[in-house]
């Protein structure tokens, strides 16, 4: 008996949790918001660096906040840098940046 208090609890405490929380944001559901380049360019510092790789937009403040050696300035608040990645940030780790498409 008491187990199945137990279940009706959780179950009703789970209902009302999924009835009350908020909208995913975008990103959460699987949809990419899409960026103006506009936008990308003011987050032109390395702690609020944005890039955009390949079509895709990236928030690398994180990322140049831990590794301060790294030149941020060759990233930050451009579209297609035509730099090489930074030294220890691998192409496969780029996409957990990833915050965006690139749009006109």
């Amino acid at each position: 008996m008491f187990f199945v208090i137990v279940i009706i609890c959780l179950a009703a405490l789970l209902i009302f949790a999924i009835h009350t929380q908020s909208p995913l944001p975008n990103s959460a559901v699987g949809v990419a918001s899409e960026i103006k380049g506009a936008e990308v360019s003011k987050h032109n510092k390395s702690t609020d660096c944005w890039t955009s790789i390949g079509g895709s937009v990236y928030d690398l403040s994180v990322y140049f906040n831990a590794n301060p050696d790294q030149d941020a300035s060759k990233f930050c608040g451009l579209i297609e840098p035509g730099a090489t990645l930074p030294t220890n940030l691998k192409a496969e780790t780029l996409s957990t940046y990833s915050i965006g498409v690139l749009t006109p």
